[in-house]
Order: structure tokens, then sequence, then C-alpha cells
């Protein structure tokens, strides 16, 4: 493997690839199955995690270093009810040491390759915060006979094709839909296709419109493989980006619904109907509101029942709708903590520390459970989501909490 094409493994990891560089590398892997492999072992979350521990333990005091200049929470005034923790942004690691890790698991990789049908699987490994990663492309796609495609598992390329469209999986956690010929499927053969990420996942997807959508963790989109008739429908659950393709005949409707919990036992809903706009959608089960916040364009934002008047939002105004139906206009949104899942961070503005865990064991498919006493506090800043769970917390730790880990328990301390 030759220098050129480690940079290009790299890129590819890292999702920076110039459409050339795709190209380049595409052909690398055409040329052989073990290209393809090596690829595949590459990708493996824990096989990184495997290198950069053995980085660690050969210069743990010089890398210690390192996050001592990348990592570091302060302390400022806050009100006497709570206290809040600022966090500073935590940056990827430079490009040398990136290039270390790639030489390490390659030669790991063409070190064991005679039997690597026997490496264990991770998933017998117990958890503890050291070997838990962070969230990857992870998804599962329904079709309308109920078969499931895990898509994290299936090669690249087309899957299948349904009436007119096919149906590829792209690199980089994408699947796309694309018309094969100019007539749409008539209505009553529509078939409708579902796109799910599980907890500790995510993906993008390109519908047959054009349409790109960004699912985050446990989340969902259930759409047709064509769009007809007088306009375009999709349902969401979870959280969703939008970047709604224009088209002014066929205004786009988006039915959200967060599911009732145990909790709480309500269901909240929305309807968002659009022409051509950005936005993001946050409708998962355990937040107390459904919230659109809207980037660009505008959008109409209504409840099913249709028992409030709809509320029409321009851009960097975000909407929320409680369980019992009211639509609540907020102005002036951080659309910067809205949008920071989508570009690989976790950001917060003044959340509590309840907020802040709910992100947390979506993103490393966890639970939270809570002793006595936790203090009240808030949390601000940024780091980013490609952190291993035990970087989190180790952060975390610097505040008046305490964590400790219990199977796929993360228990909250005083």
């Amino acid at each position: 493997m030759t220098d050129h094409i480690k940079s290009l493994i790299l890129k590819h990891l890292r999702e920076d690839l110039t459409p050339a560089e795709q190209a380049e590398l595409e052909d690398w892997l055409n040329r052989s199955e073990e290209n393809r492999s090596l690829l595949r072992y590459l990708e493996s979350p824990e096989q990184v995690a495997s290198a950069m521990e053995k980085m660690e333990r050969m210069r743990e005091e010089a890398v210690w270093q390192r996050l001592q200049t990348r990592t570091v929470i302060q302390k400022t005034a806050a009100p006497a009810t709570s206290r809040i923790h600022r966090i500073r942004l935590i940056r990827r690691w430079p490009y040398p040491a990136a290039a270390a890790v790639l030489l390490v698991i390659a030669g790991i990789y063409l070190f064991h390759r005679p039997s690597m049908e026997k490496i264990p699987s991770p998933s017998g490994i117990p958890a503890t915060a050291d070997n838990i990663p962070p969230g990857r492309n992870k998804a599962t796609l329904t079709l309308a006979g109920g078969r499931q495609i895990i898509l994290d598992s299936a090669q690249d390329g087309a899957l299948l094709q349904q009436d007119s469209i096919k149906i590829v999986k792209l690199g980089n956690g994408r699947l796309a839909y694309t018309a094969q010929s100019s007539s749409s499927p008539a209505t009553h053969n529509l078939s409708y296709n579902t796109l799910s990420t599980p907890r500790g996942g995510q993906y993008q997807l390109d519908l047959p419109d054009g349409t790109k959508v960004w699912l985050n963790s446990a989340s969902s989109i259930t759409y047709p493989v064509a769009f007809t008739g007088h306009r375009r429908m999709v349902s969401v659950t979870g959280e969703a980006y939008f970047e709604i393709a224009k088209d002014k005949a066929r205004p786009f409707l988006v039915k959200v619904t967060a599911p009732p919990d145990n909790a709480r036992g309500t269901t909240k809903d929305m309807d968002i109907e659009v022409l051509g706009t950005h936005f993001n959608v946050n409708a998962y089960q355990d937040e107390s509101t459904v919230r659109t916040t809207l980037l660009e364009g505008s959008i109409r934002v209504s409840n099913n029942s249709g028992t409030r008047p709809p509320a029409l939002l321009t851009a960097g105004q975000q909407a929320q709708v409680d369980a019992g139906g009211k639509i609540q206009v907020l102005s002036h949104v951080d659309l910067e903590e809205t949008m920071a899942w989508k570009n690989g961070f976790f950001q917060f503005n003044r959340a509590s520390l309840d907020q802040v865990m709910r992100q947390l064991s979506r993103w490393y498919d966890m639970d939270i459970v809570y002793e006595k006493n936790i203090p009240e506090m808030k949390f601000g800043g940024k780091m980013q989501r490609d952190l291993y769970l035990k970087d989190m917390l180790d952060i975390l730790e610097k505040t008046d909490v305490h964590f400790r880990i219990d199977g796929r328990k993360i228990i909250v301390m005083p």
C-alpha cells in the first residue's frame, strides 16, 4: 500500500475526500477483494480503538500533554440555583497522529490477515468506558414487504430496484434513490420504505426528488420510493435535518411524531409544510416537546389534530409543540447548537445535566441511571462527537458530577 493510498484512506475515514480523490480510492478498491477487505477492517471502530490504545501505551505522557491542551473545562459564574460549566472545543487528532494510527491498524490487519475469521467479535467484550466507541453510520432499510437490509454490513452499490427507482448504497453512510425512467409508477402501486437508525447510529438519505435527509441516532423516516400526485409527504420520528428540493408545484409535507414514553404516556406530533427550505426536526419521545428549527426559507407548522392555528416560521425561528398540541414560536434560536449533531459535535447552551445525558445515551447506546443528591448544574460549550465514552466522561467529571459504568448503563453520582 503506497503512502498516497494511505492518505486517501485516511481522508475517507475523516469523510474529507474530493470527488477526484474518491474516484482514485474506488479504483484502488476495485482492483482486488483484498483491498476492499482492508478498508472494511480499517472502518471498524473497534480496530481504531485498539490502535489508539497501543499508541497511548507507547507515549502516554505525550498524549496526556496533548489532551491537556485540547480538553479544558472552565467554571463560570452562575445563578445561585445552578452552576454553568463551560466546555472548550475539542479538536480532531492532528494529521500526523491520525496517519500514525492508520499505519498501526493497517499493520495489524496485514499481520493477522490469514486468520481474520478467528478474531473474536467485539460484542463479546465487557462494556467499559474505555472501549465504548462513539456512534457511527448504522441503519436498517425496511422495504414495503417487510424485508430488512442492514446497511452498515451491506456492500456499496446498487441494492435493488423498486418500481422504476434504483436504490443505491453510496459510500460514507448514504442511501440514494434514483429514477431509471421518465415514467412515474401508478399511485396505487406505490411502495413505501423506512430508513431507521439505532441508538449509536446515523445515516444520510437522498430521496427520489433530490431532497437530502440526515438522520440522527434512534430516528426513522418513512417515504415513498417515488413521489406522485400534487404533494410529497414523508413521516419522521427522532431527529432529522432536511434540505428540500424545490418544486413549487408539489409542496413537501413532513409528518412528525414523538411516540409516547412510559413516563408521560402522551404523543406529541407536528405537521410541517414547505416548498423549498432547510430545517431540523427533533421529535424524541423523552423530550418534552417536538421542535422544528428553520435555517432557510419558510415553513408552516401545525399540530396533526388541527386544534390550534398553524404558525408560519421564518429563518432563525423554532416552533415547539407540546403534548397538548400547543404551538410556541421562539425567535433568535442558537442555530449552531441545533445543527451541531449533523456537523459532528455536541454543543450545549445552558443545558441541564439531564439534557446532556440524554444526548450521550442516544449516541453511545447507553442507559442513564441517577443516584440521589445530584447537584443542579448547567453546561455550555462544544465537543466533537468522535470521542470515546471514556474521554467524554473524563471531561464531564471535571465538574461536580461523577460516573461509573455498569454494563450498558452510565450511573451518575454526586
